[in-house]
Parts: structure tokens; sequence; C-alpha cells
């Protein structure tokens, strides 16, 4: 009985299909900042099919800064066939938590997609579950805010997002 069960899983295994990616399957890169200009080969000899590029943002901005601009610039000209992930963050207290910064927020991303058509994807902040990068974390009566709140950003960017670029992935 042993063997036979054995045998049955030998060949189970051996009619197994395959894994296989789908085709939307793709590898990429993070280093916490946009410095993937200098690692043109690095990033082609791995055939990276994604940069995640950071912006910082806080409160009261609407569009980045001519620095960040031009790192992006950098970025997206250096690998013209490799698929941009932006993503604006900033700290906690920076939490764009009311709806005046959720507008800021969603319209400084906004600017980014129009000076980078070639863009089109975008992760709307960064671990929003920790309060180094969203506060508060918590009501005065200890119930959860932070993911009601982050779910009204989420709501807003697509929004504003989709409005601009029906196609882009939010």
């Amino acid at each position: 009985v042993i063997r036979a069960f054995v045998l049955s899983i030998v060949a189970a295994a051996f009619a197994a299909a395959p894994a296989t990616a789908g085709p939307s399957f793709f590898v990429g890169l993070d280093d916490g900042s946009s410095t993937f200009v200098s690692k043109r080969a690095f990033v082609s000899d791995l055939n990276v099919g994604a940069l995640r590029v950071p912006l910082t943002w806080q409160r009261g901005q609407e569009e980045p800064t001519a620095a960040d601009l031009s790192a992006i610039d950098a970025v997206v000209t250096t690998h013209p066939d490799v698929r941009i992930l932006l993503v604006a963050n900033g700290l906690g207290d920076d939490a764009p938590t009311d709806a005046v910064a959720r507008d800021e927020y969603c319209k400084f991303l906004r600017t980014v997609l129009l000076r980078f058509p070639t863009i089109n994807d975008v992760v709307v902040w960064n671990e929003p579950n920790l309060s180094f990068f969203w506060k508060p974390q918590f009501h005065p009566d200890g119930t959860s805010a932070a993911p009601a709140a982050y779910l009204q950003l989420l709501g807003r960017c697509w929004d504003i997002l989709h409005a601009f670029r029906p196609d882009v992935n939010v």
C-alpha cells in the first residue's frame, strides 16, 4: 500500500504542468532613492522590468521640487524601456488625513504624471499601518484610525488620477 502511494505521488509530480509566470509578472528594483541613473548596466544586465522611484511629499505641496523632477527625468530617460513605479510619501505627521491635504497630495501625483506620460504606475503613500509614515494610527478612544483615513486617500487619488488618465494603475 505504501509503495503504491509513493508511486502515485511520483507519477503526479511528473504529470504536473511546470509553473510559469503570467504576462503581467515583472521583476523590479527599489533602492530607496532615484539613483538608478548610475546603474544602467546593472538594470540592463539583470533584465529588470521595473524601477520604484520614490518622492517625498509634505503638507501644502502640490508640485514636486525641481530636484525631484530632474531626478525622475534622469531615471525615465536613462531607462526608457523599464516600467517606472512612482511612490510619494512623507512622514507620519504629514499624512494627508483631511480633505485639503488629500487633494494636495493627489494633485501632486497628477502633476508628475502630466510631466511624465510614460509613467503609468502610482503607489499611493507607503505603509500607512506604521506611525512613522502615517499619524494618527488610533482615535482618542483607542479604535483604529489609519485604515479608514488611508482608504479615503486611495479613493480621492483614484478619482483625480483616473479623471486625468483613465488607464493609470493606482
